[in-house]
């Protein structure tokens, strides 16, 4: 310990500068704050390390702020040495700085492997390149789609009693419209766009009543990932009360949403019948009740019977029990009644007879009589294969017959108006007695006016105001003439209900005489026939559709007859043959494509001769279209069959493959190109790694036969070594490529002789259509090409520390030279020749400073002029001992990178017209500003892009140059030197002398005369 801080035997180092104090000064300034510089890079480094843990290279790093540290600390030590010298620990201190900087070094070099091993340009343009052809791709898929998307919005858009919606439920747990047909505003009143921009819209419109059943609905859906099937009611913004059904199955989007795909139906007219048939049910059920009537049917081939509730009250017995069987129901029958019963089933299971009869049974040990009405149903060939009818206690009925003749007439006509109830479906009565102006309806005519039937009927006055009023004038004619002239009618038209909506009725009426002839009751029938009607226009307008998509469809239609005559043609068979349609009709294929007919004929005789189909037949050929081009189709053939199932023409169906056959030859040259590229592909299974196709240029590559790859796990080309497996190495492939769906790398491979080699790799994932998702991987054999990166590498770097050497020597070199100057600078008494001397040293450091920036800086061709200029400016006056107070330095350089071969003559310059103002611009100590610019013109003299037009500028505002002063007749040295040196630029030279002295000098960077290597003017 003692020996390191020894300094008495030695001499303090501040005896080298002979303690001159600016000398001394500028030591320690300089290494005080490199040490400074020193210490706040590596806490830099530290603090940068520690918030970018994830980078690579972060021990390497914290090394080197080691280094950095250490190398602040010599310089410390050499500001200590100056008065105190403990050069043993300054030098201790410099061989730790040695060592760790070794260390260092050597840990650079263990990672140029790791360095190397980043994707190069090529691999990068290779990559891009891939992923342009994906992108066209996936541009050629999205028109794909996009087109099938218009195809589905237009059919959702002309659905007649619905609309198409697609609904996503977002993260933050809202539902959000993101399409919805143009059919949704005739459903609810409200726009598409109004819709899918305030949802809520749609949401208000449903019944309060009715939104938890379907946020229900919806979760349930959302959760299981279920089809959402419900329906609901929705009251509109005119106050219209509507059944919706809704129906879509959820899909879950990559993001996490869920979106539904449906389909939404005005059920409203359905649900509307449903309740009219509820009913109706309940009315015949309550009717039946009051009747004591009811229901059965009787299935021949089962066995099977089925009873009403009616008949289980009528007969007495358990309806929890089950319906009896048929020998238990003859048992219920007085024993000569049941024969009866028997022998009219049997007539009627075999002639289909209908029959009635009166029966009497014994329920609950009382005497009832019973009508039993049977009919019996037939199947397609016209046997019975069930019986359904009636049974009703007709006790009463039957004691009142005996009573008296007329109940038994009363009893008949009630027997006659229900027989004709029950034959006519869905159908209400009606009298009119003109009289006492009465209408009498019937229960099924209320409902069908919606009316209430326990309310009285209304007056033909109410009854006309509920006619349609353009139907009212026709209706009312037949009534008069019915009236008048005694005339039925049978008549359409429509009426309006009290809750607004619109049926289409059909009326039949009679008419009744008084004695005299008089007309005196219009009687009959109304049937709703609405439903008929929707149907009808519902037919109509799917033929139109039919017709619009025959005649505008994209592929080609025709008809033609026996003859082989066109009877029928679309617009896009027309435009393929290049003739109207109008052009076609009456002609044959030989008249209109003489080039296509003949290849036909022998389908037409197959066709019209066996009346059967033949489907994507390839037809090749030219249409007066295109006349000498050859163009493909698929053509199928139909048999147009008469009513006695005769061929009596052909349908023709024809969808040109011109294209699609060119992109088969176009795949098979790709097959073909692939199989004998130069570089190797494989094809791999994503889910089990297992070689599936392998090009003949991979399996060369690594040393296989043909096909001896496929089946074969893809890490047997892998190679691996002591510390990595080729599983390992395949498994961060495969990582790579699933993260990003692609990937380019360099990987070490191993042939099947076992001889390890680098591939150069591009690898992506595909859907194939044969062996489903694969990985996609291109090959190439790099193994000369790093071998030779390598040394070209090692070469470099041998260049670049060789040539910093030089640079590092040169300077120190010019250093002796200008430390020889300054020694005879002291010895010299003479003032001149010390002011000569000073200039000379001056002008030998600013060489000397470039050469310094260069073996320091990164690119030792080219020097920062933006950092230079400060550094040779404050050296000049520190050598001139020139106080920034007393004159101030303005620089304004733009960020420009100079040659040696500009730098050089460039600082010689800018050292003489900085001395020069130094020494005489600023007499007296005078007051002043020196300006130092250097910049790029905005407007190139030249059009060559790696040179650049600069100004150099130095000015200041001291006394100015003599009024006499001639540039081209002043001999000095300092002027003949500027003039050279601009000369050497290649540039030219302003002096302006208005207000102090300006030097302008104009040149061209990388214009500088390489052959002048003297910077002394010729």
């Amino acid at each position: 310990m003692k020996t390191l801080v020894a300094y008495k035997q030695f001499v303090p180092h501040g005896h080298c500068y002979l303690w001159k104090p600016e000398l001394v000064g500028l030591h320690i300034a300089s290494d005080f704050l490199i040490a400074l510089a020193y210490y706040s890079i590596p806490v830099t480094l530290v603090y940068f390390v520690r918030k970018r843990r994830n980078l690579p290279f972060n021990s390497v790093v914290l090394l080197f702020a080691i280094f950095i540290l250490t190398c602040g600390t010599s310089h410390l030590a050499e500001i200590w040495t100056l008065w105190y010298p403990t050069y043993w620990l300054s030098g201790c201190i410099k061989a730790i700085t040695a060592l760790v900087s070794l260390y260092t070094s050597l840990m650079l070099i263990e990672l140029i492997p790791t360095v190397l091993a980043l994707p190069s340009s090529g691999q990068m343009e290779a990559a891009n390149r891939e992923l342009e052809r994906q992108i066209r791709e996936r541009q050629q898929a999205e028109m794909a789609l996009q087109e099938r998307e218009v195809m589905l919005r237009g059919i959702g858009d002309n659905l007649p009693n619905g609309a198409i919606y697609q609904v996503t439920r977002e993260l933050d747990g809202s539902d959000r419209f993101y399409y919805l047909s143009t059919g949704i505003e005739k459903l609810t009143q409200v726009k598409a766009e109004d819709a899918l921009k305030d949802s809520s819209l749609l949401y208000r419109q449903v019944i309060p009543e009715d939104l938890p059943p379907l946020q229900a609905a919806v979760d349930k859906s959302w959760r299981e990932l279920s089809v959402f099937d419900i329906q609901l009611r929705i009251l509109t913004p005119s106050g219209q009360l509507k059944w919706f059904h809704f129906r879509s199955m959820p899909r879950k989007l990559p993001d996490g949403r869920v979106a539904w795909d449906g389909l939404v139906v005005d059920v409203t007219e359905l649900k509307h019948t449903e309740e009219t048939l509820r009913k109706s049910k309940a009315l015949l059920e309550e009717s039946q009740l009051v009747a004591r009537l009811g229901n059965w049917e009787f299935e021949i081939a089962s066995q099977k019977i089925r009873w009403s509730k009616q008949l289980f009250e009528l007969f007495g017995r358990d309806p929890a029990k089950s319906e009896p069987n048929y020998q238990e129901i003859l048992q219920m029958y007085y024993p000569e009644d049941a024969g009866k019963l028997a022998q009219a089933i049997e007539q009627a299971i075999s002639t289909g007879e209908s029959y009635k009869l009166i029966l009497r049974a014994s329920p609950n040990e009382s005497t009832i009589y019973i009508e039993e009405i049977g009919y019996a149903e037939f199947n397609g060939d016209g046997k019975v294969i069930r019986l359904y009818g009636t049974s009703q206690d007709v006790t009463e009925r039957e004691t009142a017959l005996i009573k008296g003749q007329k109940a038994k007439e009363q009893l008949q006509r009630s027997e006659t108006l229900l027989a004709a109830a029950q034959k006519i479906a869905h159908m209400g009565s009606w009298e009119w007695h003109l009289a006492p102006q009465k209408q009498i309806w019937s229960a099924e005519t209320f409902c069908i006016f919606g009316l209430n039937p326990s309310q009285s009927a209304p007056t033909q006055a109410e009854f006309i105001q509920m006619v349609h009023p353009e139907d009212r004038p026709k209706l009312q004619k037949q009534l008069v003439q019915a009236i008048a002239k005694g005339k039925p009618f049978n008549l359409e038209y429509r009426i309006v209900r009290p809750d607004g909506s619109l049926r289409y009725l059909e009326s039949k009426a009679e008419v009744a005489y008084n004695p005299q002839g008089q007309t005196i009751r219009l009687y009959g029938a109304i049937l709703d026939i609405t439903e008929r009607k929707i149907l009808e226009r519902e037919l109509a307008y799917k033929q139109q559709l039919l017709d619009a998509f025959i005649i505008s469809a994209p592929i080609g239609i025709t008809i033609l007859d026996r003859e082989t005559r066109y009877l029928f043609i679309n617009e896009a068979l027309a435009e393929i043959n290049g003739i109207s349609a109008t052009g076609h009709i009456g002609k044959t294929p030989w008249d209109i494509i003489p080039d296509i007919a003949p290849k036909q004929q022998k389908l037409f005789e197959h066709v019209l001769t066996t009346g059967e189909a033949i489907l994507d037949f390839e037809l090749s050929g030219e249409t007066p279209k295109l006349p000498g081009v050859i163009r493909t189709w698929l053509a199928s053939y139909f048999p147009i069959l008469s009513e006695e199932s005769q061929p009596i023409g052909i349908g023709i169906v024809v969808v040109e493959i011109t294209e699609r056959k060119r992109v088969e030859q176009m795949l098979e040259l790709q097959a073909v190109i692939t199989r004998n590229i130069a570089e190797g592909i494989c094809l791999v299974g994503v889910d089990n790694g297992i070689f599936v196709y392998a090009n003949p240029k991979f399996e060369q590559m690594f040393g296989y036969d043909s096909d001896e790859l496929i089946g074969k796990h893809v890490s047997i080309v892998n190679y691996g070594d002591e510390h990595t497996t080729p599983e390992d190495v395949n498994q961060a492939i495969r990582s790579i490529i699933f993260e990003h769906g692609e990937a380019t790398y360099e990987v070490h491979n191993v042939k099947k002789d076992g001889t390890p080699f680098w591939c150069s790799a591009t690898a992506s994932i595909f859907d194939h259509p044969e062996y489903g998702k694969v990985i996609v991987a291109v090959h190439q054999d790099i193994t000369e090409h790093k071998q030779a990166k390598e040394k070209i590498k090692a070469s470099l770097k041998e260049k670049e520390v060789l040539l910093q050497e030089i640079h590092h020597r040169v300077k120190n070199n010019l250093g002796i030279v200008s430390s020889l100057l300054q020694m005879q600078c002291r010895r010299t008494e003479d003032p001149q020749a010390t002011a000569i001397l000073r200039d000379s040293q001056n002008r030998i450091g600013s060489i000397a400073l470039v050469h310094e920036k260069l073996y320091r800086s990164e690119d030792l061709a080219n020097i920062n002029f933006a950092q230079y200029i400060p550094d040779l400016t404050s050296n000049l006056f520190d050598s001139y001992n020139v106080k920034s107070s007393q004159i101030k330095l303005n620089i304004q350089v733009d960020n420009t990178i100079l040659d040696i071969e500009t730098a050089i003559p460039c600082s010689l310059i800018i050292n003489e017209l900085v001395s020069n103002s130094l020494k005489y611009a600023f007499p007296n100590n005078r007051i002043g500003e020196i300006e130092v610019r250097l910049y790029q013109e905005n407007k190139p003299l030249i059009q060559k892009q790696h040179e650049r037009n600069l100004t150099l500028i130095v000015r200041d505002n001291g006394i100015g140059l003599p009024a006499d002063f001639d540039c081209k007749k002043t001999k000095t040295l300092g002027i003949s030197l500027i003039q050279g040196l601009t000369k050497q630029l290649r540039g030219n030279i302003e002096i302006n002398s208005h207000q102090g002295t300006e030097f302008k000098i104009t040149f061209i960077q990388g214009n500088a005369s390489s052959s002048e290597t003297n910077y002394k003017p010729r």
